[in-house]
C-alpha cells in the first residue's frame, strides 16, 4: 500500500497500515508534498498515532544525538582528551 492511499484511511477512521514508518518519514521530512498535511490532520485526532509520533521524535533525537557524538573524539583513559600529535 503506497504512503498516500495508507494516509487516505483517516477518512474512515482508521490509521494507517504503518504508522510508525509513517511517523519516522514524518519526522525526517521524507514525506511526499501533502501528505505531510495529511497525516498532521489525523495524528493531532488520534491519540495512539500520537502516541507513536512521540516515541518515533525520542528514537530520531537519540539517533541524531549519537551521530553528532560518535563524530567527537573519545576522551584517553582518566577522562582526559587526547593530544594530538606535534
Amino acid at each position: 500500500m503506497t504512503i498516500q492511499a495508507d494516509l487516505n484511511l483517516k477518512y474512515a477512521g482508521a490509521c494507517p497500515d504503518d504508522p510508525d514508518d509513517i511517523a519516522e518519514s514524518y519526522l525526517l521530512h521524507l514525506l511526499p508534498a501533502g501528505e505531510t498535511e495529511f497525516f498532521e490532520e489525523h495524528y493531532l485526532a488520534c491519540g495512539r498515532c500520537t502516541g507513536i509520533l512521540s516515541v518515533a521524535e525520542d528514537y530520531v533525537l537519540s539517533m541524531r544525538v549519537a551521530c553528532l557524538l560518535s563524530a567527537r573524539p573519545l576522551p584517553a583513559r582518566g577522562g582526559h582528551a587526547p593530544v594530538a600529535d606535534s
